[in-house]
């Protein structure tokens, strides 16, 4: 078996006749587990190429959010990405916001809110544009228990308040 990037991998029967062939390409692998690895650890770009080569890297970079120094927004990323037809890098994107969005519940309700507002507005976009509708529908259905479990959230404190205020 030969896991050498663009190769075919294919298993034998006993009769060998092809039991699967299909085309794997660890560089898209390899990036999508290393995806938030320059913006979230110590890991640098020159670490990746020394490690895994220019191909990875670059594509690590090009889904990092941290451009000049600065960070910029996912819904940024993603419209870079879109613009640079880089369908691959969208759908690693893309799956690391389906991810984000079903974890979102342990951030504080602001930052939530923000990740829902962004995933609606650009997320949805791109997962229709790669053709994924059922990740579309998944983030539009986290999306909204999400909403209604911060609503449920805010007026618990309202009521809470309310209490406090009146004893």
């Amino acid at each position: 078996m030969c896991c050498s990037q663009n190769r075919i991998i294919t298993s034998k029967r006993s009769q060998y006749i092809p039991f699967r062939t299909k085309p794997f390409r660890t560089d898209i692998i390899v990036t999508s587990i290393l995806h938030d690895c320059i913006e979230d650890t110590l890991l640098t770009k020159e670490m990746i190429v020394k490690e895994f080569g220019y191909k990875i890297a670059n594509q690590v970079e090009d889904l990092t959010r941290v451009k000049n120094d600065k960070k910029i927004s996912s819904a940024e990323i993603v419209k870079i990405l879109y613009q640079q037809k880089k369908k691959e890098l969208l759908l690693i994107k893309l799956f690391g916001r389906l991810h984000n969005i079903q974890t979102v519940g342990a951030k504080i309700p602001e930052k939530g809110w923000k990740t829902i507002l962004e995933t609606l507005q650009s997320f949805l976009t791109i997962a229709t544009y790669l053709k994924v509708p059922r990740v579309a529908r998944q983030l539009y259905t986290h999306c909204l228990n999400i909403a209604a479990n911060y609503k449920k959230l805010n007026v618990l404190r309202v009521l809470q308040d309310k209490i406090f205020i009146s004893e």
